[in-house]
């Protein structure tokens, strides 16, 4: 099925969700975002005002045909508006332009034209009665609301900080009519969902929906707010009839693309509440997965740690009755691998064969377009697999600053990226969005289908590794460095071969040697400083240098760790030389040469790094017996 047809599908079944924490829009409705709030009675006299907070400001309104897309022109919605829309005093406290007065006429006709049909309500009744007297800006200057100057005009200041008073969008609440707000009110969804059917759509002729295949009333007009209730991106439009949208391949807008009104509200709500339920945004992108059944779909961007701490929260699968028990950060891999299996599986031991997942990524590829950068669906069983393949396959000995403890564990899409292409400033690794975005599209394929690693991404990764020098902050560069390792190691693996997390000191590979060699060295010399000396050794002025030629390199860090191996306690020199002499024996003859190394051998610093650390962790609590 097209992405349209599977969100199109998740509406029907979001309706029959209960309790659910996210709204799903009725047809025909849209959300605006609203500054002031005016309570009036069911006679429409008018009882107080006052400001919204702005975290409530979000409010659910009618919207028609037209009004879903307005951009410009005299586009009035059908009952909460701007001021200049439904205040019939605007004028008289504003510097008003040709056709402003326009503005509130076509409302009021409009909003009596619903008043006096078939499928009237109690809040429109109200509603008009009130908005005919013409007193709407006055009460709000007489309640203190809103200020005027010595010229009797609305000030500049003002409303939630940042809309003018004279732009401010107003809701309204109907003293006596229904417990719930007007925005709120299900009686009123379906007195306008009816009207709009019956009354609005009466006549108009049906031609074929592209989306459904089927006849219908259609629409080329499609509703903004997509991404959030701000926004102005549209997804489909064919509006540009001098440009090149359509022309050239069609004569019109209606040949390019026509798709049911029906269709279009139904589908571009389940979008707005599949991303407020589970979307995820990443600068400019916004990542939504979903499944058939609209069950717990793990964050395919987050790393294993996320992932699982986010299936304890929101499915309970870690509670206090499992008897699975499991480290928040595992320190083995054959722990870390049980946990993420159950997390990413739960307690299925073999899944629907119609259940599928799907993944859709959106960008704002302009201030009035949302584009859609990828699509894909799969079968929840190969999907679950190769999530779990993937941060199985990718998983690196990490270390934890805050828990102060090492564990292991994969990295997020969004964190590979800004190690690859960003830069560290002002404590962060900042990265161009527009960069970010697109690297994380392209590592979404290979978490969701198994698919290789982009090489070049990879290649980067690792060359930023080698230039240690560049990063100012500790936890900036081991950051990177463990993730490099962890897409090393998953490239090791996708030729088939085997790559433990473990030092291995049976290897006589000459990259993977000199790479011990040179953790050895930093360790030795950071053996001898301070327990508060943060100078960088020999070893990390000369990282980069020793990558692109080992043998001559290591000769000038060898040389320089003479005074350091003075300062030390005999068994502690002993301990550093004999661990040298141990690794320079193990290279084939030939092999101890100047020949740029393979990124085999960040994997073994790291690790060597880690055994060394563990062995001064284990000396020091042995001293401390």
């Amino acid at each position: 099925m097209s992405w349209e047809s599977e969100i199109f599908a998740v509406y029907d079944k979001a309706a029959k969700l209960k309790d659910d924490s996210v709204a799903l829009l009725p047809v025909y409705h849209s959300t605006a975002e609203a500054q002031l709030e005016v309570v009036i009675d069911q006679s429409g006299n008018f009882d107080k005002a006052g400001v919204i907070a702005k975290e409530a400001a979000t409010t659910i309104i009618p919207v028609t045909e037209d009004s879903c897309s307005r951009t410009s022109g005299i586009i009035p919605h059908p009952f909460a508006d701007k001021l200049i829309y439904i205040a019939g005093d605007y004028c008289d406290y504003n510097d008003c332009k040709k056709g402003d007065s326009e503005k509130f006429e076509k409302y009021i006709k409009q909003l009596s034209r619903w008043k006096n049909s078939a499928y009237a309500h109690p809040s429109v009744n109200a509603v008009y009665e009130y908005l005919s007297k013409g007193t709407l800006i006055r009460d709000l200057i007489e309640s203190r609301v809103f200020t005027a100057g010595d010229d009797g005009k609305l000030t500049d200041d003002k409303i939630q900080k940042t809309v003018k008073q004279c732009d401010c969008f107003v809701r309204f609440k109907v003293l006596g009519v229904c417990e719930e707000e007007t925005w709120n009110d299900e009686t009123l969804y379906d007195s306008f969902i009816n009207y709009n059917a019956e009354v609005l759509q009466a006549g108009q002729e049906k031609a074929l929906c592209y989306a459904a295949g089927k006849k219908a009333v259609c629409t080329y007009k499609h509703p903004s707010k997509i991404l959030n209730s701000g926004d102005k991106g549209k997804l489909f439009s064919a509006n540009d009839d001098s440009g090149f949208t359509y022309r050239g391949r069609f004569l019109d807008d209606t040949q390019a693309y026509a798709m049911g009104y029906e269709y279009s509200q139904k589908m571009h709500n389940a979008l707005k509440w599949l991303i407020k339920r589970q979307g995820v945004r990443i600068d400019n992108l916004t990542l939504i997965a979903w499944d058939s059944a609209l069950s717990y779909v793990p964050d395919i961007q987050k790393d294993s740690q996320g992932i699982i701490s986010n299936a304890a929260e929101k499915t309970g699968l870690f509670g206090d009755d499992d008897d699975f028990g499991f480290d928040p950060l595992p320190q083995t891999f054959v722990t870390y691998k049980d946990v993420l299996q159950k997390t990413i599986f739960g307690v299925k031991s073999e899944f629907d064969p119609n259940e599928k997942v799907m993944i859709l990524a959106l960008d704002e590829a302009t201030t009035g377009r949302v584009s859609v950068n990828m699509y894909s669906e799969f079968l929840k069983s190969d999907f679950c697999r190769n999530l779990c393949d993937w941060h199985a396959n990718t998983a690196w000995n990490r270390y934890s600053p805050k828990e102060n403890k090492s564990y292991t564990g994969s990295f997020a899409l969004p964190a590979i990226a800004e190690y690859a292409y960003g830069i560290e400033r002002n404590g962060k690794i900042e990265c161009d969005s527009k960069i970010k975005s697109e690297t994380v599209i392209r590592l979404i394929p290979c978490v969701t289908e198994g698919r290789p690693l982009p090489k070049d991404i990879v290649r980067q990764l690792v060359n930023r590794t080698a230039r240690r020098t560049a990063y100012k902050e500790r936890w900036a560069w081991n950051g990177l460095l463990e993730t490099t390792c962890g897409m090393i190691r998953k490239t090791i693996i996708e030729k088939g071969d085997v790559c433990d997390m473990a030092l291995d000191k049976e290897t006589n590979d000459r990259s993977y040697l000199f790479g011990r060699l040179l953790a050895v060295a930093e360790a030795a010399e950071n053996s001898t400083y301070g327990k508060n000396e943060g100078r960088a050794t020999n070893a990390e002025k000369f990282f980069e240098k020793f990558s692109i030629s080992p043998a001559a390199t290591w000769g000038i860090i060898y040389k320089r760790l003479s005074p350091y191996f003075k300062q030390m306690s005999q068994g502690t020199k002993i301990y550093y030389q004999k661990t040298i002499d141990e690794i320079m024996g193990k290279f084939k003859p030939g092999d101890f040469s100047s020949d740029k190394l393979e990124p085999l051998y960040l994997l073994a610093y790291s690790c060597q790094r880690k055994e060394l650390y563990a062995k001064k962790q284990n000396d020091n609590t042995t001293e401390e017996d």
